[in-house]
């Protein structure tokens, strides 16, 4: 087997046993200190329903780099202060199919322990956003922009502040919540009690 031929089927192999974040462990539980200290840092807590998620141009020409842009209706703002009805979200991310051509490249020189350590190293973490899905979400202001990142964005060893709002409750992305907030995460209305009494006590 050439060694292209090699480095794709590893990488691949690694990347859909777990998509984007193989041999990465997570962060652990979250616990009610560690959401206290996440509301105090974030700008704005929003919950919202995504309308809008566009990918530039660019990005999805060259499968470098994927730069996702999210429009959110504000349903409840819990935290900060914004003008009008709606939230703009930004992130930036490598797409895989970069990664795959970094290590293809046939100006790299690469060995067969590069090839797994690269390939199955950690990757940002990253929000996912599909249109009509009602999330919340604890977001930094991007510098010299109108525009927000999720706590967490870009980074693989901190907590992404992305929640998901489903039937069952209150879902998370790449951790888990530990058990004092765990009993809290069964319905929207507990969890959003939740957040308003941590960032009461960050006043």
């Amino acid at each position: 087997m050439k060694l292209t031929e090699m480095v794709l089927s590893i990488g691949l192999a690694l990347f859909f046993s777990n998509p984007g974040y193989t041999m990465q462990p997570p962060p652990a539980p979250l616990d009610s200190p560690g959401f206290q200290a996440l509301t105090g840092k974030a700008d704005i807590i929003v919950v919202g329903k995504v309308v809008q998620v566009t990918e530039t141009e660019e990005a999805a020409k060259t499968g470098r780099e994927i730069t996702v842009e999210v429009t959110l209706k504000i349903g409840d703002l819990l935290k900060g202060d914004v003008s009008g009805e709606n939230i703009h979200i930004q992130e930036s991310y490598p797409g895989f199919d970069s990664i795959v051509k970094d290590l293809t490249s046939s100006k790299n020189k690469i060995s067969r322990g590069q090839i797994v350590s690269t390939s199955a190293g950690p990757r940002p973490y990253h929000g996912k956003y599909k249109e009509g899905d009602r999330i919340i979400v604890l977001l930094k202001v991007i510098e010299g922009k109108d525009k927000y990142r999720p706590l967490g964005s870009g980074t693989y060893d901190e907590y992404f502040c992305e929640f998901l709002i489903q039937a069952g409750g209150i879902k998370t992305l790449y951790f888990k919540f530990a058990d004092d907030i765990e009993k809290y995460t069964r319905s929207e209305d507990e969890f959003i009690g939740l957040i308003k009494k941590l960032s009461e006590k960050n006043l």
